[in-house]
């Protein structure tokens, strides 16, 4: 893909910020930027992040044709959830005050300082091992509130390949949000 990003369209979203920001947003490339801030100069700066972006963006379109996501209600759904936040909490040792269901844009899941769980109802679609993953996470949550070592190494302890299945979720992600 011969990507050049000074040629790319783009929109300027003039804000009261400190820094630029840069964001794509179903295909379309966005800069947040400050007053007097030059978008040609944000661009070439970080041309090879956007460039990178973008050629992940396109290989995510290409694997999301081949995914298709799992039709289960709304019980079987919160029923097997329910079943691996049991068996998370019962592996690392930690409860969680309350667990809640809800549609969210940019997360798989939350875990709130006080110990509430809550996952996102888009994950109903996810093939059954990324529900036990993210059960896990947000578990271990529960322990480490940072994505910390200390996090990664526990949740390693029970997932040991949570890298492979975080991978998997970028490409879900895209599916089950296009979707609804």
């Amino acid at each position: 893909m011969g990507l050049m990003p000074e040629k790319l369209k783009y929109k300027v979203i003039r804000r009261k910020v400190k820094y630029a920001r840069i964001e794509i947003k179903s295909g379309e490339l966005r800069l947040i930027l400050p007053p007097g801030l030059n978008p040609q100069e944000v661009i070439s700066r970080h041309r090879k992040w956007i460039t990178n972006r973008f050629r992940e963006i396109e290989i995510i379109e290409k694997k999301a044709k081949e995914l298709a996501p799992i039709n289960r209600s709304k019980a079987e759904f919160e029923a097997l959830v329910k079943k691996y936040i049991s068996e998370a909490e019962n592996s690392i040792g930690a409860r969680a005050k309350e667990l809640k269901f809800r549609k969210m844009k940019t997360r798989w899941g939350s875990c709130s300082p006080r110990g509430n769980i809550t996952i996102n109802t888009l994950a109903k679609g996810l093939p059954e091992e990324l529900i036990k993953y993210i059960a896990f996470h947000e578990v271990a949550h529960l322990v480490h509130m940072n994505h910390g070592k200390n996090f990664y190494n526990l949740l390693f302890k029970h997932i040991p390949q949570y890298k492979e299945y975080r991978t998997q979720l970028r490409f879900w992600s895209f599916i089950l949000n296009k979707r609804n």
